[in-house]
């Protein structure tokens, strides 16, 4: 998943996290998650603990709104369950400096529909060196 760094719209910040599962007897797990119990780690730096709440949507599955702040640094964004008595998975993010959800951002309405006009028609040389010979 692709995050535009320091995110404003918080449904383009949203991460499904899951299935968690709780450790005694590999059922799903369905309680809550906040705080200490997810982790997040910016661009290889120290886990700290996250910022807002996990809402549980089904059978182990969660849904996380990561914060602004949490997405405020280039690279890729672990996010980690650290909650005792379920399996420690773990989640990666890529923020990145363009807005993957624009299509503006990434360029592509820039993009010449005629590619001809970027082309010469005239002489060029060939990525194996030999030189195109226009026909006549």
């Amino acid at each position: 998943m692709l995050i535009k760094q320091s995110e404003a719209t918080a449904a383009r910040r949203t991460v499904i996290l899951g299935p968690f599962a709780n450790t005694a007897d590999d059922s799903a797990y369905t309680s809550s998650l906040s705080g200490a119990d997810l982790k997040i780690s910016k661009a290889g730096a120290a886990f700290a603990n996250s910022a807002g709440t996990a809402t549980h949507l089904e059978a182990g599955y969660f849904s996380y709104v990561l914060t602004a702040a949490e997405c405020d640094t280039l690279g890729t964004l672990v996010i980690r369950c650290a909650k005792t008595g379920v399996y420690p998975d773990g989640y990666t993010v890529q923020i990145v400096a363009f807005d993957p959800n624009a299509v503006a951002g990434l360029g592509l309405t820039n993009l010449d529909a005629a590619v001809s006009t970027r082309l010469a028609t005239t002489d060029y040389l060939l990525a194996n060196g030999w030189t195109r010979v226009p026909r006549t």
